[in-house]
């Protein structure tokens, strides 16, 4: 037996493929699409809400995109710098430590268990600013206002 006559069976439908034009593929819709159709109520409605999503922006400065991504990086900045002193073992204000509490509850406990002790620690001032400071004293957390709102109830037994 010879290679040759096994493998020209396969050279020759190859070639017989080769010869054959390829069918183009064309879509034909059919006309049981799906379709939608808008009132002229419908149409001025979605336009007003469009409206309204490019003024809103507009209005609202402070809460802009780049707003919020550099306010989230001004408070990483702080709570970085703030766990750095604490691993150094430094002191640092109790705002501060109460600040990264809040805002990086995990990053405080690892800055506190890597902490080093000096026998000579440095103070520091607090790296936080005023708004930082209003921020932290006000109570943001829902279940403390819950809990100082809600009237008591007595309790009624029913023996």
């Amino acid at each position: 037996m010879n290679i040759r006559d096994v493998l020209r069976p396969s050279i020759r439908e190859q070639a017989s493929a080769a010869r054959q034009k390829p069918q183009k593929k064309t879509f034909v819709p059919q006309s049981s699409t799906d379709r939608l159709t808008l009132s002229r109520q419908a149409l001025a409605y979605l336009q007003q809400q469009n409206q309204l999503a490019w003024e809103k922006p507009a209005e609202t400065e402070g809460s802009s995109p780049l707003n919020i991504l550099e306010k989230n990086r001004n408070r990483e900045e702080k709570c970085q710098m703030i766990a750095a002193r604490l691993r150094r073992g430094d002191k640092v204000p109790p705002e501060d430590e109460k600040y990264l509490m809040k805002h990086d509850p995990a990053f405080y406990l690892l800055a506190l268990s890597q902490r080093k002790e000096k026998p000579n620690p440095k103070q520091w001032e607090s790296v936080l600013n005023e708004e930082d400071l209003r921020e932290l004293a006000e109570p943001t957390d829902s279940t403390e206002t819950a809990h100082t709102t809600l009237p008591k109830s007595p309790v009624t037994s029913s023996v």
